[in-house]
């Protein structure tokens, strides 16, 4: 009976050198070992490799359409995910938040009718106040990258160029708040949210979709 790849164990030695490069590298133990393998065969056996990269380069030449489909769905379901994320910190700040101090909703009076169905909510515990006040921001955070992702999903370099702005942007917007003639309150937490979400949207996308996709 043939032994499953994925339960075969690697000797203590060889387990701590690859823990110690998936920590230096940034990836996971089965992202580093596919790494180190497919660096072993590119090494053993360049000219092999190279016709292989050649030939995926033919393929994505020969058939761009093929190639584009390929790319469809993901980027559908990024952007699909994108504005549930944004509908999501709108419920929140919609339902629980008293919309009264906040200026943005100055400018849309009808959202602060008598009527609108506001929810009291507890915010004395933790967890209350990270739900009430600081989930959305992560929230419309993570939609934002997303939104990037789909556009740039091809694209790895620009990708991280505007993800990048995209976090530095708003992380000045938040510190900016410092400022007495800066309307708003600075929350570390609110900077802490868009951390969270940035590390939530790149591991998802390296444990799910990038072997797809690439």
């Amino acid at each position: 009976m043939q032994e499953n790849p994925s339960s075969i164990k690697l000797p203590v030695w060889m387990e701590a050198a690859v823990r110690d490069l998936a920590c230096k590298n940034k990836r996971s133990m089965s992202d580093e070992i596919e790494f180190l393998i497919e660096e072993a065969i590119r090494n053993a056996m360049p000219e092999a490799y190279a016709q292989r990269e050649a030939g995926v380069e033919t393929l994505k030449a020969a058939n761009p359409d093929c190639m584009q489909i390929c790319m469809t769905k993901p980027r559908v379901i990024y952007c699909c995910l994108s504005f549930l994320c944004l509908g999501m910190g709108m419920c929140i700040y919609l339902f629980f938040r008293d919309l009264s101090g906040i200026s943005l909703f100055a400018w849309l009076p009808w959202l602060s009718l008598p009527d609108f169905p506001h929810v009291p909510f507890d915010t004395g515990s933790a967890l209350g106040y990270l739900f009430v006040f600081n989930l959305p921001h992560g929230l419309w955070c993570l939609s934002g990258l997303l939104a990037i992702r789909a556009i740039w999903l091809a694209s790895a370099k620009w990708r991280a160029v505007y993800g990048g702005i995209f976090l530095a942007v708003i992380s000045a917007l938040e510190i900016s708040q410092l400022s007495e003639n800066r309307h708003g309150t600075f929350d570390v937490l609110d900077l802490a949210s868009y951390g969270v979400a940035a590390f939530v949207e790149s591991m998802t996308y390296n444990k799910f979709i990038r072997r797809r996709v690439l």
